[in-house]
């Protein structure tokens, strides 16, 4: 599944990838909990957090459509723009972010890393630079 995926430019490829998968697109036009009695073996969202209205519910209700083992990659820049409403700034950098994924106990923190930078946006008062933080996390299995 991909969420927030926009053009769904990483659903094609993926689904060129993997050519038995079938790849649920999910844009915010949508309701994403519609996907919430599928079971997945990878969720993707792709610089789609910092849209999330809910980041902490929406993450939370998509780790529970993984299927035990699956595998999860969040990427964001979390340069958050100063018109983004401050109760859905869950996430003020890539470190808090993984940190709160690390304390989920639903999942298991694979590998947390940062890229970049990604882009930057000029305007007559400042260069603002942004800096992709990955986040790769695995469900773990019910004991």
């Amino acid at each position: 599944m991909d969420v927030g995926c926009g053009p769904s430019r990483l659903g094609l490829e993926l689904s060129g990838m993997f050519k038995n998968a079938k790849v649920d697109l999910f844009d915010f036009s949508e309701d994403v909990t519609k996907a919430v009695d599928k079971k997945y073996d990878m969720i993707v969202a792709s610089h789609s957090i910092n849209l999330f209205i809910d980041p902490q519910k929406t993450i939370e209700q998509l780790v529970s459509c993984l299927k035990p083992d699956g595998v999860m990659v969040m990427a964001d820049l979390f340069g958050w723009k100063e018109d983004r409403e401050k109760e859905r700034r869950v996430f003020y950098d890539g470190e808090s972010f993984g940190r709160y994924m690390k304390e989920l106990d639903t999942v298991e923190v694979i590998d947390v890393f940062r890229v970049g930078p990604y882009c930057e946006e000029v305007n007559a008062e400042r260069i603002d630079s942004y800096v992709s933080h990955i986040v790769v996390l695995e469900k773990k299995l019910k004991e």
